[in-house]
């Protein structure tokens, strides 16, 4: 497997946005309470209606094991968490950092400087992303009518990286973690939830399901 350097950041990316399966069934279908999306967008995706998820390019499969719990803040709260990555992983198998959705789940300042950070080498590598990755453990805290802090385990231990021309499966260098714990803080604007600040715990043994 060829090997591809990338900088710290955008190592980081991957534990954001990367995560795949090697026996992906290519299924469309999200977890049981979680609303549908198209998995085949347009080269620049448009924004979804609030409320639904960011639609996701073929190959690409986000699983959040999540169910609305009634809770209007809270609920919204995880689901813009949810979209935020979504939108990242969208991004990374288009190669498209223009798309709208992952520019207006990622608001903040700081937090899009972050994001572009880790986004942008990837892309520019000519990397792309296939499979499945995994959100799990769903935690809000500090809620209140406009914000809220969401942290969340994402499982990437069937991750697999693309070079984008080729089809052809890489190994960024240094290997991806396992599994990561993301805080995110979201607010809400113009009657969305969206990121102002994230924070990311890499290597997370708790945050590896079981197979």
């Amino acid at each position: 497997m060829p090997s591809v350097g990338l900088r710290p950041a955008a190592v980081a990316l991957a534990i954001l946005v990367l995560g795949a399966s090697a026996g992906c069934d290519g299924s469309s279908e999200p977890p049981s309470g979680l609303p549908s999306a198209s998995v085949t967008p347009p080269a620049s995706s448009p924004e979804p209606p609030a409320g639904e998820l960011v639609p996701l390019p073929d190959g690409v499969e986000v699983e959040a094991d999540w169910t609305p719990a009634g809770d209007a803040v809270n609920d919204a709260a995880v689901l813009s968490a949810i979209n935020v990555v979504r939108s990242m992983r969208a991004v990374m198998a288009t190669g498209r950092p223009d798309q709208v959705p992952y520019r207006n789940y990622v608001t903040g300042a700081g937090a899009k400087a972050i994001f572009d950070d880790f986004v942008l080498p990837f892309v520019e590598a000519g990397l792309g992303v296939v499979g499945t990755d995994r959100l799990f453990d769903f935690k809000v805290s500090d809620a209140d009518a406009d914000s809220a802090t969401v942290t969340f385990c994402n499982d990437q231990t069937n991750i697999h990286a693309i070079n984008r021309a080729s089809g052809a499966t890489v190994q960024p260098t240094p290997p991806l973690p396992a599994g990561y714990r993301l805080t995110q803080e979201v607010s809400l604007s113009g009657g969305r939830w969206k990121v102002s600040a994230s924070a990311v715990e890499e290597d997370v043994t708790g945050c590896v399901l079981d197979r």
